[in-house]
């Protein structure tokens, strides 16, 4: 399922995560729930692209659901409710309905911060600078940025402590590579530093090709 969200296909990826299939905890296959919020995430981005804000509302609404078929429960600390609010007032202003989209772009703004998922404050960011406060973005983009540096150099160095640990699972040091640059475009991005950004995300996908978030992050920032 991974592979096809990996490849573009959310449409299919999303029907093998529908009932009546049905994923058990212990099968060994990662976090199927956030396979499904990129599929939907992903796939409503295509759509908010393509001129169909209110489809791609739906799709942002589904990823916040947990589907008792992938037997997973909210995380204690938080999850992906900063990424998810974020792009439901990106589809709520696109379709004229700036009070909703406000008050999703706040959502976002207040949503808990769990250590595990420091690339979540980039949407955190992206949704203060909405709110007209650039001053608590910045802080938030160059904490990115510093955050991503800290993680390559101790990577390099081979002294990094585990700092992915919390997402449950091993990672590659190429993952591990990977995300850290992922961090550092982020940071770079949301300051305007876009040549940074954008060396920042093809280095990520060189380390990780199957990083889906760098791959859209560098299609994004090669526009700007």
């Amino acid at each position: 399922v991974r592979l096809l969200v990996e490849t573009g296909s959310y449409d299919k990826a999303l029907e093998f995560l529908a009932p009546p299939h049905h994923f058990r905890k212990w099968e060994g296959l990662g976090n199927i729930h956030s396979t499904y919020v990129d599929a939907h995430l992903l796939r409503g981005i295509d759509l908010l692209e393509a001129g169909d804000p209110l489809q791609g509302i739906r799709d942002f609404q589904a990823a916040l659901e947990y589907p008792e078929n992938l037997e997973t429960a909210p995380p204690y600390e938080g999850a992906r409710e900063a990424e998810i609010y974020y792009w439901l007032g990106r589809a709520f202003e696109a379709a004229g309905k700036k009070a909703e989209a406000m008050d999703f772009y706040r959502k976002s703004a207040s949503a808990p911060r769990s250590g595990g998922r420091p690339a979540l404050d980039f949407f955190r960011a992206s949704s203060l600078r909405k709110l007209g406060r650039p001053q608590e973005a910045r802080k938030l983009f160059v904490h990115l940025l510093e955050q991503g540096r800290e993680k390559l150099a101790s990577l390099k160095k081979g002294t990094s402590l585990d700092f992915f640990a919390k997402f449950g699972k091993k990672e590659s040091p190429g993952q591990k590579k990977a995300r850290a640059l992922y961090l550092m475009g982020l940071g770079a991005w949301g300051l305007g530093d876009l040549e940074t950004a954008i060396q920042s995300f093809k280095k990520a996908l060189n380390a990780n090709p199957g990083h889906v978030w760098a791959r859209w992050a560098l299609m994004e920032a090669e526009k700007d």
